[in-house]
């Protein structure tokens, strides 16, 4: 229910004051949902921050670009978890970094450059 006054109508239900008359879709939603204590109940794309062009939900294993689902990644993909990656970091993410993240298992890097050449020389 959307009442016109801060004071509601004394009900004890959950409540959201607006900051504007005309709020967004995404901002009453992620309102409404913290309001009622949802917001770790509902998928993050719904209580992510206004402007949020990368959403990551890593309870549900959900992907959202610019507010659409990316179907078809698995949450234990390198897609996936390079992804995740991103959406964790506040500043840029090193090579290192993301190797140890998407591929621990990789000791050398130089050496599975070196047999991947050697397998397309043997291939000529």
């Amino acid at each position: 229910m959307l009442f016109p006054s801060p004071e509601g109508d004394g009900a004890e239900l959950a409540h959201v004051t607006l900051e504007s008359a005309l709020p967004t879709k995404q901002d009453l939603i992620r309102q409404a949902a913290c309001a009622c204590a949802l917001d770790g109940s509902v998928p993050a794309v719904y209580t992510a921050p206004d402007g949020a062009r990368l959403v990551v939900d890593t309870r549900l294993g959900k992907v959202w670009v610019d507010g659409v689902e990316i179907q078809g990644l698995s949450s234990d993909s390198q897609p996936y978890k390079f992804l995740v990656l991103m959406a964790k970091s506040a500043t840029p993410v090193s090579h290192d970094e993301i190797v140890n993240a998407i591929s621990p298992g990789r000791q050398n890097q130089d050496e599975d450059v070196a047999r991947g050449k050697r397998r397309v020389v043997r291939a000529n």
